[in-house]
């Protein structure tokens, strides 16, 4: 799982910023086998000494078997689980995600335009079942959030929110910034890559002022 704290400081004075502080902790399933042959253009990460088996093929599917292992299942405990057998060796999951821009700058805002600053969310993983990226928190609010229902933050009214960009992005126009997905794939993908555009508006009426804002975008393999 990767986390990326993004830090959103807006000056309301027609002056706000978008600041974007990146942080991460990647954790890994690691590979734990007893015998790990490699070169330069190959690697054996499990091997196994039994009486039979093999790889048998029918249509759309392939069947691995082994006959004659003396232990196999799984044993687990509060703390830990141990997958005994050829079959359950499998090379540990892994999702890396980086953020291209760790501060982001809306600049000037207008009654007359739309300010937007754009981060590039880009993951890597090796699981079968893909990821999903999602913000998981954000800490405060800065100007009056975009309305789902209307899909746009528009010139002229008081409207923050954010856009997205890619091809596995998880919905379309403009939706407001709280907790939600932002893209999802289900297979091992390598450097997929979505672009989340911050936008704000302010209309005649909106107040001077500073304000700051920290979205937490969080990356894990789907179950």
């Amino acid at each position: 799982m990767w986390l990326m704290k993004n830090k959103i400081v807006m000056f309301k004075k027609i002056k706000k910023f978008i600041f974007l502080t990146c942080g991460g902790a990647l954790l890994l399933y690691p590979l734990i086998t007893l015998a790990d042959m490699s070169s330069s253009t190959y690697q054996i990460y499990a091997d196994v000494i039994s009486i039979g088996g093999g790889t048998f093929s029918g249509g759309a599917y392939d069947l691995n078997g082994t006959m004659g292992e003396p232990t196999i299942g799984i044993t687990t405990s509060s703390t830990y689980e141990i997958k005994g057998g050829f079959q359950f060796m499998t090379i540990g999951e892994s999702i890396s995600l980086v953020m291209s821009s760790s501060s982001l700058n809306l600049g000037t805002l207008s009654t007359t335009t739309v300010s937007q600053a754009t981060t590039t969310a880009t993951i890597t993983t090796d699981s079968d079942a893909g990821y999903t990226l999602a913000i998981s928190n954000v800490d405060t609010a800065l100007l009056t959030a975009v309305s789902d229902v209307d899909g746009e933050v528009t010139a002229g009214s008081e409207e923050y929110g954010i856009g997205l960009v890619g091809t596995n992005k998880v919905f379309i126009g403009d939706r407001s910034v709280i907790p939600r997905n932002i893209s999802t794939v289900d297979t091992a993908i390598v450097n997929d890559e979505t672009d989340i555009v911050f936008k704000a508006s302010i209309s005649p009426s909106t107040s001077a002022g500073t304000l700051s804002q920290t979205v937490t975008f969080t990356a894990s393999v789907n179950p």
